[in-house]
């Protein structure tokens, strides 16, 4: 579930308001997965969004029908859609978007995975993300933050 700081609840719960929140490589792969999931559904809500082991995770909340019945027709494809998206954050750097793999770094004591291509795997960070940047709402959407 998330957070009520996320920008999931403050901004409409839509894909736009967590893009600020990954690299600039996997913008254009958010903004197509918003751009289908909108054709299914043009209120469809996030109810779950991170970044774990190099991948995205995403998760929609269920929509349901007349009858209080879960629309499966959606459901499946919006979990196609999501899983293509997913499949496809693994292989693109999240940097500059070309083609990339898992690149495993030290952190401290820990070791963390990013998707990189070759070209961005030894580059210096562009900027690091401030503290907290996975939960600030994003203040250039619109007021509904909708499709």
């Amino acid at each position: 579930m998330t957070d009520l700081g996320s920008p999931a609840t403050a901004n409409g719960r839509q894909i736009p308001a967590w893009i600020p929140t990954v690299g600039p490589g996997w913008a254009a792969l958010l903004t197509d997965l918003h751009a289908r999931l909108c054709e299914l559904d043009e209120e469809y809500q996030v109810e779950d969004f991170s970044v774990d082991s190099g991948r995205l995770r995403l998760h929609v909340a269920d929509r349901y029908d007349a009858t209080g019945e879960v629309d499966v027709v959606f459901a499946d494809a919006a979990v196609q859609l999501i899983d293509d998206a997913v499949r496809a954050s693994a292989q693109t750097c999240d940097r500059c978007g070309a083609p990339g793999r898992p690149r495993f770094r030290g952190r401290g004591r820990s070791v963390g995975s990013l998707v990189r291509c070759d070209d961005c795997r030894t580059a210096p960070p562009v900027q690091p993300r401030p503290e907290g940047a996975r939960t600030r709402p994003v203040q250039e959407l619109s007021a509904s933050g909708r499709c």
